[in-house]
């Protein structure tokens, strides 16, 4: 991609392969903006989008790192399919840099030259921006993000209304997440609920496939195929599902009526105090107006299967260990004298790691680490996610360069001059299960001496 930086405006230009007004399309349209804005590893929330002179877009951008940005948008001039001019700035006007924005759409064939023009009111706000809100990269990821979503031309783009669907599984959610991305999980729940699935291969990338066999009780079988478009670990999947012959050709639905031959799906698993939402949305693409419809007219079986095939998960998981390590001790002390032997940094390090900083307040993260007999040591990430003072602190734990999210909680609860602790590690079975320092048992044994021995030698003495 083409970069320019003047004075006080920055210039991006790319060349997609696609036409043009399909480009103009996923830019204008609320149902395609919304999957392809922003850096890598953000999602977008529309709040409205009128696009014409003077409209306004207002959205809510969330950050990998759950940080929430509001935004608004001026259409100051559309021209379809050939320009977009528009000022940004944040959705409350709070922020003293605003800009104007210049997108031109010029038809190269069947493909686009795309060009961003960025104008600031001044050189000492260009250079704020991509200082302090990483402007540059960020748009340069943008764009690649929509060159992947009109990808080869022929993008995975809606024609209809999407089918929507969510469900909650109490299960981490990098354990749902591998439940969708590795063969051994998807043949035991994937499919019309009671087929048997005979998965034929797994290449789970973006441009790779899943192709896989449903067999019914009667011996009647059909064969299926995903394309994987993007894959965002564990946050998203997206992917084409069609019907497919055994060597992986798409074919048309069997069915009498006219089904559209490929469905769109989007994937996202949203995490909640160690449980997982999971969000479905898929629509018709490359489809007729009848092939529509006849999508449309389906949503009422679409969620009684998506339901049948989601109690298959639900119960599934439940056999995948899921079940946390649980301790319990009764400590001679205080339950306020507990709290601040967990809380405060200073007494932590007596009894449990030597950390930099801790506070017991949601959203605070800290780092520490930690090694076994043999003397590897792993980088430990964690951040707090509930504090009931005097009560409860939960906060994730995971370790840096692996897979895998757990989540570790102290629960107090006074016994007379005495104080029960609850100790729950949950999530560990989401941690590579090759690697044997991450067995289970390793934690019982480290968990069991550092509540039983060291914080119970601590608080007692």
């Amino acid at each position: 991609m083409k970069e320019i930086q003047n004075d006080r405006e920055l210039v991006f230009e790319r060349l997609l392969n696609a036409p043009r007004a399909l480009v103009f399309k996923v830019w204008t349209d609320p149902v395609h903006i919304v999957q392809w804005w922003g850096p890598n590893g953000f999602t977008n929330t529309n709040h409205g989008m009128d696009v014409s002179t003077n409209g306004v877009w207002r959205f809510t951008m969330h950050g990998p790192d759950g940080t929430d940005y509001k935004n608004k948008i001026v259409f100051l001039e559309i021209t379809e399919p050939e320009r977009i001019v528009y000022r940004h700035s944040d959705d409350e006007d709070t922020e003293p840099i605003h800009f104007h924005v210049t997108v031109t759409f010029d038809a190269h064939g069947n493909k686009t030259l795309l060009t961003m023009r960025m104008v600031f009111d001044t050189r000492e706000e260009l250079e704020k921006v991509a200082r302090e809100y990483g402007a540059i990269e960020g748009a340069h990821q943008t764009i690649a993000r929509l060159e992947a979503y009109v990808a080869d031309g022929h993008p995975a783009i809606p024609d209809s209304v999407p089918f929507t669907l969510s469900r909650r599984f109490d299960a981490p959610r990098d354990l749902v997440f591998r439940a969708f991305s590795e063969a051994q999980h998807l043949a035991h729940w994937w499919g019309p609920k009671g087929m048997k699935i005979t998965v034929k291969s797994l290449d789970f990338r973006p441009g790779g496939t899943f192709h896989y066999k449903m067999t019914g009780d009667d011996g009647f079988s059909m064969w299926g195929k995903f394309i994987y478009r993007d894959i965002i670990a564990p946050e998203k999947i997206v992917f084409v599902n069609a019907f497919a012959d055994e060597e992986g050709n798409i074919i048309r639905p069997p069915f009498p009526d006219p089904w559209p031959v490929e469905i769109y799906y989007i994937i996202n698993f949203s995490e909640a105090n160690g449980k997982t939402i999971l969000t479905v949305q898929s629509s018709a693409i490359h489809a007729t107006s009848e092939e529509q419809q006849t999508f449309l007219n389906g949503f009422d079986s679409m969620q009684e299967g998506f339901g049948g095939t989601f109690d298959q998960l639900q119960e599934y998981m439940a056999t995948m260990n899921t079940s946390p390590f649980i301790i319990e001790r009764i400590l001679n002390a205080s339950t306020a004298l507990v709290w601040q032997a967990i809380t405060d940094k200073d007494q932590m390090k007596q009894w449990y790691f030597d950390l930099v900083d801790f506070k017991a307040e949601v959203g605070f993260e800290f780092e520490f680490d930690g090694g076994t007999e043999d003397g590897t040591q792993y980088h430990h990430v964690c951040k707090i996610t509930e504090v009931i003072p005097g009560k409860k602190l939960t906060y994730s734990w995971r370790y840096e360069g692996y897979e895998g999210m757990s989540f570790v909680t102290f629960e107090l609860t006074p016994e007379g001059q005495s104080t029960r602790i609850k100790l729950t590690h949950a999530g560990l079975e989401t941690f590579p299960a090759s690697n044997p320092d991450f067995a289970k048992q390793n934690f019982v044994q480290g968990w069991t001496e550092i509540i039983g021995t060291g914080l119970k030698g601590f608080v007692e003495k």
